[in-house]
């Protein structure tokens, strides 16, 4: 009995040790995963660099009259380059050079800006830099590689106390946006591109739009008065859409917009016949509806009878009439033509024309048209 007893003791012991062995082993697998997994993000995030945009790919360092070995090239990404430079302490002519290539694996041409950095992330202001083989505007096509240098020196070659430099340099390139211009024949003396995010103006020569629309941005993103076009921020390729002798360009932030037709006036009348041959057209270039729109005629009257014609607004194939009857024996006397519960989005277009009704003599002149356009929110 005693020794079947020792027996079940020893079992229970190596039960024991054979589980203790089975714990140790999965934590210290565990451990290894872990510090695995660490491994493995740097290399996901070394990885990433090389593959994204346009980004530093390589980077090496020399020195004059210090060590090369003080310096350090502490990490890339991207564009951003962190190094600790040291110049000598007694050889106020003393430089540190890195050298960089920079890959361009974007899918656009990128544009060298400038180098950016913050006063908090550069912590000697006695130690300066200057580049080599790379100059603000030069371009990288796709898949171009350039490698240019930059030096690090004392400021106007004087030691100083300090002779250590911590930095954090972005060297910031922009891809550029290219402009389209449509309604125009000869655009060649206007720009073609512009930087992602600089702001663009245009002034028109020669032949000045009377309206432009900019098709890729909300009416109110832009503005467009005595020829010229200013756009903000740019951040897209642009269309610019150009009006020319457009006689209605709606523009601006108003509710209601009052446009004298120039060619017709007191010192140049037209004949009501004539007049039925006239149209002006129009565009919505805000961002409200036009919701309603007034045309109102100066007209003199020669004989007894009254005389009527049709207004016609067109939008787009759209036709709506309105009466406008011309009564007789006037002189300057007014007619109206109202256009009431309408929805011209913006960006659309519109005609203002006119055809016969009951016109019985003809003898009628035009002195005026004056148009007033009424606008609302967007419900």
């Amino acid at each position: 009995m005693p020794k079947k007893i020792k027996k079940n003791k020893l079992v229970s012991l190596n039960k024991i040790f054979c589980f203790i062995f089975v714990i140790a082993t999965l934590l210290m697998s565990i451990g290894y995963a872990s510090v695995n997994s660490i491994n493995l993000d740097i290399s996901g995030i070394l990885s990433s660099k090389v593959e994204t945009g346009i980004h530093i790919a390589d980077v090496s360092i020399k020195s004059s009259g210090v060590d090369v070995n003080l310096s350090n090239i502490n990490n890339y990404y991207q564009t951003m380059l962190s190094s600790k430079t040291v110049l000598s302490e007694t050889d106020a002519t003393s430089t540190v050079t890195y050298t960089i290539t920079i890959v361009n694996n974007s899918d656009g041409v990128q544009i060298f800006d400038s180098i950016k950095y913050d006063s908090e992330f550069y912590d000697n202001d006695n130690i300066v830099f200057s580049l080599n083989g790379l100059n603000n505007g030069d371009r990288l096509q796709v898949n171009d590689i350039i490698t240019f240098d930059i030096t690090f020196s004392y400021l106007n070659q004087v030691l100083a106390n300090n002779n250590i430099l911590n930095s954090y340099l972005n060297f910031s390139f922009k891809n550029f946006h290219h402009i389209n211009y449509v309604g125009i024949d000869d655009y060649s003396n206007y720009p073609s591109e512009v930087l992602d995010g600089e702001n663009l103006t245009i002034t028109f020569v020669d032949v000045i739009p009377s309206a432009v629309q900019v098709l890729e941005l909300e009416p109110n993103n832009y503005s467009y008065s005595n020829g010229t076009l200013i756009v903000n921020n740019v951040t897209s390729d642009l269309t610019i859409n150009c009006f020319i002798d457009m006689d209605l360009p709606i523009q601006g932030d108003g509710n209601e917009f009052n446009l004298t037709v120039s060619d017709i006036s007191s010192s140049n009348p037209i004949n009501v016949n004539d007049f039925l041959n006239s149209e002006v057209g129009g565009i919505n270039l805000t961002n409200k509806v036009i919701s309603k729109i007034e045309v109102i005629l100066t007209y003199s009257s020669g004989t007894g009878a009254s005389n009527s014609i049709n207004s016609v607004l067109d939008v787009n194939g759209v036709l709506y009439r309105q009466s406008v009857t011309f009564l007789g024996k006037r002189t300057n006397a007014t007619v109206t033509a109202t256009f009431d519960n309408l929805n011209i989005e913006p960006t659309t277009s519109f005609i203002i024309k006119n055809e016969t009704n009951n016109l019985k003599n003809g003898n009628v002149n035009i002195s005026g048209e004056n148009i007033v356009i009424y606008l609302s929110e967007i419900q």
